[in-house]
């Protein structure tokens, strides 16, 4: 649309600027991707030995939970770090821009700099909600007691 403003010079030109900008970090991020399916798999078997009642199972529900929140804080960081990139790479591009209002490169600058770690802390609390749970969960003392009793050999009816 002619004249509808600055935005018109946005295309594919300007997003993969974007995207060169993050080219660094994808090798951390294939990590994250990579160590996710390995912990997903250490929760389906405690969840699995969860259901059958085995002794094992809180243990790999626990060290579940641990691995989870380590692999929350590195993806979070990873995540502000790309987020940081696209930022940066789109305040430049307002920068070069001759169309773009002044006030919004102002603005643009501003928003980077508290979006970024709201968002880092959000992602941190959000992925460790369940594992925090879980930690909980498995400290009670009557799931304990009930733990405790799986795997004996059940008493004959008196």
């Amino acid at each position: 649309m002619v004249g509808a403003g600055w935005d018109d010079n946005i295309g594919p030109q300007e997003q993969a600027g974007m995207m060169d900008a993050t080219k660094a970090l994808a090798p951390l991020m294939l990590i994250s991707a990579g160590l996710t399916i390995p912990i997903a798999i250490v929760l389906l078997i405690g969840g699995i030995g969860l259901t059958k009642r085995s002794p094992w199972s809180p243990k790999t529900c626990r060290t579940w939970a641990g691995l989870k929140m380590l692999l929350v804080v590195y993806s979070s960081i990873i995540g502000y770090l790309v987020q940081q990139a696209q930022m940066e790479a789109m305040q430049r591009m307002l920068e070069e821009d001759p169309n773009a209002p002044t006030a919004m490169v102002g603005f643009f600058g501003t928003l980077m700099a508290i979006i970024g770690p709201v968002i880092f802390v959000f992602a941190i609390v959000w992925g460790w909600a369940l594992p925090i749970f879980m930690l909980i969960w498995f400290l009670r003392h009557k799931i304990k007691a009930e733990v405790a009793q799986w795997g004996q050999p059940a008493s004959a009816p008196g």
